[in-house]
């Protein structure tokens, strides 16, 4: 933004939070996440779950598959027919 160039930044300083002390709000989690605290209080490392998950294959909603094996259905039975009339053009 050129309006803003000849503002000091410098003054635009973001507070420090201390993240480890907002809550989950579900009772579980949270315990879960003091858990993982007091572990990473004590020197040792947390384990993340793993985030690898096989993508499931899906078909496309817009039905261009379909769209794309009936236009070649027609295609092939245009040349047929082009074909067979070529065939009577020639006798």
């Amino acid at each position: 933004m050129p309006e803003a160039k000849k503002y000091d930044r410098s003054l635009l300083q973001m507070p420090k939070l201390d993240w480890d002390t907002f809550a989950y709000k579900d009772k579980q989690r949270e315990k879960q996440r003091k858990a993982d605290l007091d572990i990473l209080a004590a020197g040792g490392i947390v384990a993340k779950p793993s985030t690898d998950r096989k993508r499931t294959t899906s078909t496309a909603w817009s039905e261009k598959a379909d769209q794309k094996a009936t236009r070649e259905g027609k295609r092939t039975k245009r040349e047929g027919k082009k074909r067979i009339c070529t065939i009577h053009q020639n006798d």
